[in-house]
């Protein structure tokens, strides 16, 4: 089927080429989040979506930084993949575009070619001045055509240029949203099993050459898990634990470095990757994070109410050969759960070391 006609498929087009001008008017920041509301408003997917954008339109309201945070949390934060998708299947449309234009261009040049073949098998015989002036009046309609062809592809080849360079820009920021977690603003499960798969494949490339550039020797992964947390919830409310969560993970990133990754796992739960990290190193990194988090008091936002102290626990383990992701992050999610046992607020290692840090 061709797409490129598809009343849906040029919707999406449409809306693509809408979304940023948009809103820039509102004077919205270009970010991914933002880019996914509007572009779902311009595709008319969600009424209560447009609805709510057409009101505020209406009413004159500024798209402030929590207005735009409210509308992506209501309407979009668990279909940014299905968004990605949809400016996805509009690029490789205006891909075949382009490719039917070059290949109308090249299907013309091949049919001046066959004149200029006519003309130069009718110039090899005796001719007379008429059939000259044929010859030239027929080369100069032909010249045109082609002149005329290349001037309107070299508008198409610009105007395809310019489209698929924001495309490509679109669906960078859409990329980004879905390896994003929303709330802590660090990377999600997704983008965690992408990074370890990739540290995987880069150890097996170590294992039989590690002269090659994309080698590692080794790396660890860490797994941390905030103790007691639904008691913390149940007791300050989700808003708080919302705040908590993204101070964790601001914690995290503060006490990694280089190439390292830290990611939100799910719930309460967050892992680290460290590449060229030995079991001793990713223990040293962890005990780090427990003392760093351990030892600052919290208080609401207001600063009238004092929280206490939040702890984590931390289970730590070292890729070996053979190993796959979820092998892997088993021996951490293991260490992380005799962690707990052991009176939570502590780091272990995996089996058979018993290396624990209080």
């Amino acid at each position: 089927m061709d797409t490129s006609t598809d009343p849906e498929h040029q919707n999406a087009i449409n809306c693509l080429r809408l979304t940023l001008p948009e809103m820039q008017k509102h004077h919205i920041p270009a970010t991914p989040q933002n880019y996914a509301v509007w572009y779902e408003y311009f595709m008319k997917t969600t009424n209560e979506l447009n609805q709510t954008i057409d009101d505020l339109i209406d009413t004159e309201q500024q798209f402030s930084n929590a207005i735009n945070k409210s509308l992506y949390e209501k309407y979009i934060s668990d279909r940014p993949v299905k968004v990605m998708e949809s400016v996805q299947d509009a690029t490789k449309i205006l891909v075949n575009r382009l490719m039917d234009k070059l290949n109308l261009m090249k299907k013309e040049t091949k049919q001046f070619s066959g004149v200029l073949g006519n003309c130069e098998n009718i110039l090899v015989d005796d001719i007379d001045s008429d059939t000259i002036s044929k010859l030239v009046s027929t080369l100069i309609d032909e010249s045109s055509k082609v002149q005329e062809s290349n001037s309107a592809m070299e508008l198409t080849l610009s105007d395809m240029e310019n489209e698929l360079g924001t495309l490509r820009k679109d669906i960078e920021k859409l990329n980004a949203i879905a390896l994003v977690d929303q709330l802590t603003n660090i990377g999600n499960r997704r983008s965690f099993d992408e990074s370890m798969q990739t540290l995987i494949d880069r150890h097996k490339i170590g294992c039989t050459d590690n002269e090659h550039e994309d080698a590692i020797e080794t790396f660890s992964a860490l797994i941390c898990d905030i103790d007691l947390f639904k008691t913390f919830n149940d007791t300050h409310g989700h808003a708080t634990g919302d705040r908590v969560l993204s101070y964790v993970a601001k914690c995290l990133k503060r006490c990694i470095r280089g190439e390292d990754g830290a990611y939100r796992y799910g719930g309460e739960e967050f892992v680290l990757a460290l590449p060229e990290t030995n079991l001793k190193g990713g223990l040293a990194v962890a005990e780090n994070i427990r003392s760093y988090i351990a030892n600052k008091k919290l208080t609401a936002k207001e600063g009238k109410q004092v929280l206490g102290r939040i702890t984590v626990s931390i289970g730590v383990a070292e890729v070996r050969p053979g190993d796959t992701v979820e092998s892997l992050i088993d021996r951490a999610d293991q260490a992380m759960y005799r962690a707990k046992a052991n009176g939570r607020n502590c780091v272990m290692v995996e089996s058979p070391s018993n290396a624990t840090l209080q």
